[in-house]
C-alpha cells in the first residue's frame, strides 16, 4: 500500500533504518530498522514508531537498571514517562 505524502499529495518509499529518537529526552538513543516514508517530491519524512508506550518501558527499566546514578535526562524521561510533574507538592 503506497503512502501519500501530507505536505504535497505525492507517493512516498518506506523503507527500514535506523533513526537517533531525540523526541525521548535521553541522549543517544537509536531505533534500529525503523520504518521511515520519505517523499522524493517535497522532502517530507515520516517516522512510524510501533507500540511507543512499550518502547518507553522498556527504556525506562534500562534506566532503573543501570548501575551508575541516574543523569538529569533520564530522571526527566522517567518522570515524564511516570506522568509525574517536576514541582513539588504543597501541604
Amino acid at each position: 500500500m503506497a503512502t501519500k505524502c501530507l505536505q504535497c499529495g505525492h507517493t512516498m518509499t518506506t523503507r527500514r533504518q535506523n533513526v537517533s529518537y531525540d523526541a525521548s529526552g535521553l541522549p543517544g538513543v537509536t531505533l534500529a530498522g525503523i520504518e521511515v516514508s520519505h517523499c522524493a517530491h517535497c522532502g517530507e519524512h515520516e517516522v512510524a514508531i510501533p507500540r511507543i508506550a512499550g518502547l518507553h518501558r522498556v527504556m525506562a527499566h534500562a534506566v532503573i537498571r543501570k548501575s551508575s546514578r541516574p543523569t538529569p535526562a533520564e530522571i526527566r524521561f522517567l518522570r515524564r514517562t511516570l506522568g509525574w510533574s517536576g514541582s513539588s507538592a504543597k501541604p
